[in-house]
């Protein structure tokens, strides 16, 4: 299946995607410029508005609603956040934390959650 196959993500659900890449960015609670730019990117490629200043306001996953996706795009949104965490090459313990409360508040099992953070970390390293 192409991406050009999938459906296209509702304003909202665009939104939250932009948002939990902003609170995955602020997970070791510091910027660093390749993150703010992958958030960036993502943001205009779904046509979300504003997305420097929603990176600035610095959310938290606790302020977001990721329970609500369907499962297909819960595991996207884990891979797009687990990208999002190794962005700056740099693997942080409290990234890891992080990324372990979104697995558990999207319902991931452990052993997909891996897979997906070790596929992150490979594309990382072969974008150089």
């Amino acid at each position: 299946m192409a991406a050009s196959d999938l459906p296209p993500l509702r304003p909202d659900e665009a939104q939250l995607v932009v948002d939990v890449l902003t609170a995955a960015l602020w997970s070791d609670r510091r910027m660093a410029r390749q993150q703010v730019r992958a958030v960036a990117e993502a943001g205009a490629l779904l046509g979300v508005p504003d997305v420097a200043v929603r990176i600035t306001r610095g959310l938290s996953l606790d302020d977001l609603e990721v329970e609500a996706l369907a499962p297909p795009a819960r595991i996207a949104l884990f891979a797009a956040a687990a990208w999002t965490t190794a962005a700056d090459s740099r693997e942080h313990p409290l990234e890891r934390l992080w990324l372990a409360g979104l697995r558990a508040r999207l319902g991931l099992d452990g052993m997909v959650a891996r897979r997906l953070e070790r596929l992150a970390w490979r594309m990382r390293s072969q974008a150089g």
